[in-house]
């Protein structure tokens, strides 16, 4: 017989709400049951292709004269590359690829992209930072929600890029269902939170008084913008992880618990 790991066990009694959709669990859950957890998985989002106007048509017709495509997340990647699929096309070998940070960097090689530029904080400034410190200014076509943030184009264009914006995927509050919430409503010990839109999310489905199971729990964004949209709504985020890996998550989350034991 296979021993259990030696930290197995260390978040049992623990219930642990996860936000994002499920197609998003990565090694995440498995983790968390592995040690113990109860997890509420309850997406607070869900993602779809948004509708192309026509400035976004033209985009991709005129692909190749974009030296540079820059992706904030990776459901830029996915979306994205699923338009290019439907059509035919292919991004080109003169082509220089960013990321924002690894696992946007990850989608990409696992579709045979190799990536030429990756900022040491996953922000979309911190991306736009690079890009301006590394990269002489030219085109750049920003596959992105319509939720993306201004930071990244903002600064490329102050900087002297031709920039634009693809909007390929849409963010959109999924339905809690009656299970959903009354599992909820009976209280959690942590929650995690992989965006500002899945901290809206969950805001939103709960009532004034509801939302006291937030306020009780330790709160664990995955980077400072998802930390910033708990502030707005007088959250306060336990800890925030040095990267958005799983590995950061859970260490981040049981120093937090173990933090608060008496």
């Amino acid at each position: 017989m296979i021993p259990p790991p030696a930290d197995s066990g260390r978040l049992h009694g623990k219930r642990i709400l996860f936000t994002r959709p499920r197609e998003y669990a990565g090694e995440l859950v498995p983790r968390l049951e592995e040690l113990g957890a109860e997890v509420l998985w309850i997406p607070a989002i869900r993602v779809t292709a948004a509708p192309l106007d026509a400035r976004a048509e033209t985009a991709l017709t005129e692909l190749q004269r974009y030296r540079w495509i820059a992706f904030a997340s990776a459901n830029g990647v996915r979306f994205f590359l699923d338009l290019l699929k439907q059509r035919g096309l292919n991004i080109r070998p003169h082509q220089k690829i960013a990321a924002v940070g690894p696992a946007t960097a990850s989608s990409l090689e696992a579709a045979g992209i190799a990536v030429d530029l990756v900022p040491e904080k996953s922000t979309g400034a911190d991306l736009a930072r690079r890009l301006l410190a590394d990269a002489e200014p030219g085109t750049i076509l920003l596959p992105c929600g319509q939720r993306a943030r201004p930071e990244l184009p903002g600064l490329l264009a102050e900087g002297g890029w031709d920039v634009e914006r693809l909007i390929c995927y849409e963010t959109l509050p999924a339905e809690l269902s009656p299970e959903d919430l009354r599992r909820l409503r009976l209280g959690v010990d942590a929650a995690l939170f992989a965006s500002p839109s899945q901290v809206e999310g969950i805001w939103d489905a709960l009532d004034a008084g509801e939302r006291d199971v937030l306020r009780k729990a330790a709160l664990i964004p995955i980077g400072t913008t998802t930390a910033g949209a708990l502030q707005a709504h007088g959250l306060h985020p336990a800890a925030v992880p040095p990267d958005p890996s799983a590995e950061a998550w859970v260490a981040t989350l049981l120093r937090t618990f173990e933090a608060e034991a008496p």
